[in-house]
């Protein structure tokens, strides 16, 4: 998987780990994205995530379809069932995309001018 992943992303892969308990450590540092199995050794995925709250996409891979509505209650963008095909893996990457790229719409959406900088305009405007 993580082969497929490195192909389709562009930008730097952190870290990858084979357990949420050796991943913690690096909730401290800024990730847009978490590709997160639901079973690992140890602390189960779902229950990562919820530490790992603050990582604002998530996708989650499994061999348990029955998870996917438990995986959706954490906020997951996408649920993809394995074995993993590449195309599918794809669209979930694609997904991310335009999730950042709304989210940086929203950003200058944001960004315009402020209450204060619209009652001004509108003093100056519609004033007699």
């Amino acid at each position: 998987m993580i082969t497929h992943i490195k192909y389709m992303i562009i930008d730097e892969i952190v870290a990858f780990f084979d357990s949420a308990e050796k991943a913690i450590p690096y909730l401290e540092f800024p990730i847009d994205l978490l590709i997160c199995e639901t079973k690992f050794n140890g602390m189960g995925g779902l229950e990562f995530r919820k530490q790992a709250h603050k990582i604002p996409v998530c996708i989650f891979v499994s061999s348990r379809p029955e998870l996917a509505a438990e995986v959706f209650e954490t906020d997951a963008l996408d649920f993809i069932t394995k074995p993993l095909k590449t195309e599918r893996l794809h669209h979930s990457i694609q997904k991310v995309f335009n999730f950042f790229e709304m989210k940086e719409k929203g950003d200058c959406f944001n960004a315009l001018p402020g209450e204060n900088c619209i009652k001004k305009i509108r003093q100056s405007c519609f004033s007699d």
